[in-house]
């Protein structure tokens, strides 16, 4: 029986899911054409997955984007399943998997298909059975324990608006996870943005060979928030500014809200090297985070 019995794909048509909306605007549009560019895959991060997931079969990559580390995994043989809110990531990443997987995403073949590894497999057949829209505050759709591994990085949880929209998902990812499951999670060290005298704290601006992106934050419209703006600059002389609010996501309150959610054990890290996190000076946040044994 196929582990996703019941877990039925949302309808792609709809607009808004309560407060997140499926994002479909011209900006994440045109993002999602040069994303890989921009966000090549970092053997370091595919080594911290791989590492983390080792006895994990089955894992959900939340917040997917363009599949740039989900397809890594299942060609490690994991059963993964990535989801987005955005469409055209979404499509890019099926578009990605239908080039890399010609009978596996074809899905005209009995047969299982063979990954270029060597993997065969008969889960699943499809790259839209793989990568699928889906809002990581609503997980209903997925039977309770399906999966050993979950994984939401690159920001993507401070994109919530609350906090009772984060505890919300954090609730979520603990009931798809089984007993002894493994959660990562990443976001940028918020303990360490410090405005500058223009009200800016600069991130790393992002060059590829199509386009540009920079980035910075600014505060926020209370003590809660602050904005991530970004301006995408591409081969034609064409801009495109965006700004949306983030979450103050810190240590400490991702710790608390993580033990009240259920976790048990966590383990905090500044880097994908595996170096100690240091609230002052580590760019990243990441925890490791297991569910308590039944």
């Amino acid at each position: 029986m196929s582990l996703f019995m019941g877990f039925q794909p949302l309808d792609e048509g709809v607009a808004t899911q309560g407060r997140r909306s499926v994002i479909t605007m011209d900006f994440y549009t045109i993002l999602s054409d040069v994303y890989d560019d921009l966000f090549p895959a970092e053997p370091s991060i595919l080594r911290f997955l791989t590492d983390t997931f080792s006895s994990c079969q089955r894992v959900l990559d939340v917040a997917c984007g363009t599949g740039t580390y989900t397809i890594p995994l299942w060609e490690q043989g994991k059963d993964v399943v990535g989801i987005d809110l955005s469409l055209p990531m979404i499509e890019q990443a099926r578009g990605k998997l239908q080039k890399m997987f010609g009978r596996l995403a074809q899905g005209t073949s009995d047969k299982s298909p063979t990954t270029p590894q060597g993997r065969e497999t008969d889960f699943p057949k499809a790259p839209a059975d793989i990568f699928q829209i889906g809002d990581m505050q609503d997980l209903s759709r997925i039977p309770p324990g399906s999966f050993q591994g979950l994984y939401c990085i690159g920001n993507s949880l401070p994109h919530l608006d609350s906090e009772s929209q984060i505890r919300l998902a954090l609730k979520q990812f603990l009931r798809v996870l089984s007993p002894g499951g493994v959660l990562l999670l990443q976001t940028i060290n918020f303990d360490r943005v410090r405005f500058d005298h223009s009200g800016r704290f600069a991130l790393p601006t992002l060059k590829g060979r199509r386009a540009e992106l920079a980035r910075f934050y600014t505060s926020g419209s209370d003590s809660d928030h602050l904005y991530f703006e970004s301006e995408l600059s591409l081969p034609d002389g064409k801009r495109m500014r965006n700004r949306i609010p983030l979450f103050l996501l810190t240590r400490n309150r991702l710790e608390a809200w993580l033990q009240d959610a259920g976790f048990g054990s966590q383990m905090w890290y500044g880097s994908y090297e595996r170096k100690a996190y240091e609230p002052d000076t580590s760019f990243l946040s990441i925890v490791v985070a297991r569910v308590r044994g039944t």
